[in-house]
């Protein structure tokens, strides 16, 4: 009987590390997939037709493909993302580039300044507004 258990045991304990090597196996390349399709969103096709790499569409396109390929090629030496997209820069210039970054955090700076300076300008103008009210009382 124990030895019953004791196969048992061991029988469960092959199945969890052959389902953990299977997932790990499985989720290492959708690393790779997902860099893809974040750097792939972050480039420009250079064809002309201003469209974003992974989604330009158009028939015999002669940069979509062999940009992708460079770009897969990047990804799989293992580059960063910062020396993928500097090397696109490099070869075909800024306009590669989906959106410039000039610097660190920009984006969220200026996406977040309409909604920041709203509320000043409304303080500021309440505090001018009531300081300059003829009907309040002045003591």
């Amino acid at each position: 009987m124990k030895l019953e258990t004791r196969n048992s045991k061991q029988s469960l304990r092959l199945a969890q590390l052959a389902l953990i090597a299977l997932l790990a196996v499985g989720f290492m390349g959708a690393d790779s997939d997902a860099r893809f399709n974040k750097l792939g969103h972050q480039l420009m096709c250079m064809c002309g037709c201003n469209q974003i790499l992974l989604e330009c569409n158009h028939v015999g396109c002669t940069y979509s493909d062999r940009m992708r390929n460079e770009l897969a090629a990047g990804i799989d030496r293992g580059d960063s993302d910062s020396l993928v997209l500097q090397s696109f820069v490099q070869k075909y210039g800024n306009t590669s580039l989906a959106a410039l970054t000039w610097w660190p955090g920009s984006c969220r700076l200026l996406c977040s300044w309409p909604q920041s300076s709203s509320p000043c300008g409304w303080c500021v103008c309440g505090s001018r507004a009531r300081s300059r009210n003829p009907f309040r009382s002045r003591h």
